[in-house]
């Protein structure tokens, strides 16, 4: 889904104390229209339950650390600490 797209399908978020639709269209990420749930356009991964301090970018690579949307918009560095920092946090 290109980016427009993914910018219209969040006409109604509700915006408040969650993170910034630039951040989650910028995280791969598109609006389901239901709650909180965001999908990602390439790996199809759903996240939901958002926290105003969250990052969309970083939440992605947690949650769906095969998604190469996500591994590439990290870099290697930091897809690496995401994934090292999950690894001890189980």
């Amino acid at each position: 889904m290109e980016i427009p797209k993914r910018y219209v399908s969040f006409a109604t978020w509700p915006s408040e104390q969650l993170p910034a639709v630039d951040d989650l269209v910028r995280a791969g990420f598109f609006y389901t229209g239901k709650n909180t749930i965001v999908t990602c356009f390439y790996c199809n991964g759903s996240l939901q339950n958002w926290g105003s301090n969250d990052n969309p970018m970083i939440e992605h690579a947690r949650w769906f650390p095969h998604c190469a949307y996500a591994k590439q918009l990290c870099g290697d560095d930091l897809y690496r600490k995401i994934q090292e920092s999950k690894r001890l946090a189980q």
